[in-house]
């Protein structure tokens, strides 16, 4: 990881959607999100396929080859995975792409409240 490439100049968006099940919290982010043109997201329920221009990956190799072959250009990915690792893989190469509107889904299943995993720590207090 590389922290000269950060720019501590950006200010951070972070938004937080909290609700019952089908209270309309993925929805919300959806309409959110569907005009952004560097967006990735941590999919485990397969829920933003829908999403005009959405690449779909299953496999960490092909999220990290799309991340790399688009290092400065629009995308729409999404990882359809499972997992504190997935998810920590994920949040990592969120920040190494840096730059993007990321959107991490069930967030309750990868990390708590009083420890967070490195990838998601580093993403939104770095990122």
């Amino acid at each position: 990881m590389s922290l000269a490439r950060i720019d501590t100049s950006r200010k951070a968006a972070i938004h937080v959607r909290t609700g019952a099940s089908g209270s309309g919290k993925s929805w919300g982010v959806k309409e959110a999100i569907k005009k952004d043109s560097r967006l990735c997201v941590f999919d485990p329920d397969d829920e933003y396929g829908e999403i005009i221009g959405m690449i779909t990956v299953t496999k960490a190799r092909d999220l990290l080859d799309y991340l790399k072959r688009h290092p400065k250009g629009a995308l729409k990915i999404r990882w359809v995975a499972a997992g504190q690792k997935a998810f920590n893989l994920w949040a990592m190469a969120c920040f190494e792409w840096g730059n993007c509107t990321v959107v991490a889904e069930e967030l309750s299943g990868v990390t708590s409240p009083s420890k967070a995993p490195i990838g998601w720590h580093t993403l939104v207090s770095r990122g």
